[in-house]
């Protein structure tokens, strides 16, 4: 049978940015600030999650009143066992009816005035073989090296692309009075909401919800690269307000462990903290998956001074699960460069030939890389064995127009 070739346009991410210079096209991520809301639902699961421990996101929770007071005392919630002592996971029902109105506000003007734009990988593939490559090749010539491009079809405008590949399902965006309802005014945990996150029965803004897989893994998880979000980002943090610290962790899947993922765009609003992401119920085989644990955590060296800050998993507004600032963020005090250091107590999972990237470089439906970190990006974050990554930022003392102040 005659090798052939084929030229695949696959979506890496819906929701890239680019502003355009002559003929080049600069890709530009910016994560939301916006802090999940606790009277809000969770966001959907859209890109699978290995965890290696009790990540409470995905146990049904009860409250315990042990010192029999009556009153929710903080440390009270514990997760519900069955006979046979094993975590009850939360059930996930699949039900998206309310699509999007096809409005699509903010696309084109986002807060920065750059147009957002939809763009693809190009990717080739040989249907015998089968491999696929893109970038980390020449697509001219066919030499196994970089060719130092990115090679991508013509970008469209995203209020062109969405109606195209729509109907498009929002995430749910506040819970019924009714589940608001089991919260009395004295002595129920509002943390308790946590149990029906996921149920549309509970949610009164658009009736969505989807679940991506996740497995729980009890043997040595291998992570293939880090994504250090808005740390990686060229924006600085400024002194004395909230800089949103997250961080993804990365496996890749063999072929015959691959996990159903969803895809996702940004619907409205656009890096900004009222973005609106959905899915357009069209689900793939991906061969990445974030990695979740509890055994971890996250340090700043100031130039002086040691200090920790507060991290723990999250579902971000795309649907994937990180490692991610609570209360809002991480405030910095003083100017200059900041060392963020996440350290990994879990023995379940190593770091140990893992690379530093963004997520947007992969394309998760065929399991490659399109493309290297940029050279600047490398000199600033670094891998340090099996536990230990970390990344430099510049803070900077905030002009006039400022940012998202802590008071």
């Amino acid at each position: 049978m005659k090798k052939t070739y084929l030229l695949l346009a696959v979506f890496l991410i819906l929701t890239m940015v680019f502003s355009i210079s002559g003929d080049v096209f600069a890709a530009k991520k910016v994560k939301p600030i916006a802090a999940q809301l606790l009277e809000a639902p969770y966001n959907n699961l859209a890109t699978p999650v290995v965890i290696t421990d009790d990540v409470e996101l995905f146990y049904t929770k009860q409250w315990i009143d042990i010192d029999a007071d009556g009153v929710y005392d903080g440390s009270e919630i514990f997760l519900v066992k069955d006979s046979s002592n094993a975590l009850i996971p939360l059930t996930v029902a699949a039900d998206m009816s309310d699509a999007h109105p096809d409005e699509y506000l903010g696309q084109v003007d986002p807060p920065d005035g750059t147009p957002e734009y939809y763009v693809e990988y190009i990717l080739y593939g040989n249907e015998i073989d089968g491999y696929y490559t893109a970038d980390l090749i020449n697509n001219e010539t066919r030499e196994t090296v970089p060719d130092g491009l990115v090679d991508t079809t013509t970008p469209v405008l995203m209020t062109d692309w969405l109606p195209t590949y729509g109907p498009w399902f929002p995430q749910a965006t506040a819970f019924t009075t009714e589940a608001l309802a089991i919260i009395p005014v004295v002595n129920t945990p509002l943390s308790l909401l946590d149990n029906l996150y996921w149920q549309t029965e509970y949610v009164e803004n658009y009736k969505n919800t989807w679940q991506a897989d996740w497995v729980r893994a009890d043997s040595l998880v291998k992570i293939d690269f880090v994504d250090w979000g808005n740390p990686l980002e060229t924006t600085n943090p400024l002194v004395g307000y909230r800089f949103p610290v997250e961080l993804y962790l990365y496996t890749k899947l063999p072929d015959d462990g691959l996990m159903t993922a969803y895809k996702m765009a940004c619907l409205d609003y656009p890096s900004s903290a009222e973005e609106v992401y959905g899915t357009n119920q069209a689900a793939y085989e991906s061969y990445y998956a974030t990695v979740l644990t509890n055994k971890f955590r996250v340090e700043v060296f100031d130039g002086d001074n040691y200090y920790d800050i507060d991290i723990e998993p999250a579902i971000g507004p795309s649907g994937k699960m990180n490692f991610a600032s609570a209360g809002g963020g991480w405030v910095p005090q003083k100017a200059g460069k900041h060392r963020i250091t996440f350290y990994l107590n879990d023995p379940n999972i190593t770091l140990e030939g893992a690379i530093v990237n963004n997520d947007e470089h992969y394309v998760f439906s065929h399991g490659i890389m399109a493309e290297e970190l940029s050279d600047n990006r490398q000199e600033v974050s670094y891998i340090n064995g099996q536990y230990v990554t970390w990344i430099d930022v510049d803070v900077v003392i905030p002009n006039s127009n400022g940012g998202r102040k802590t008071r």
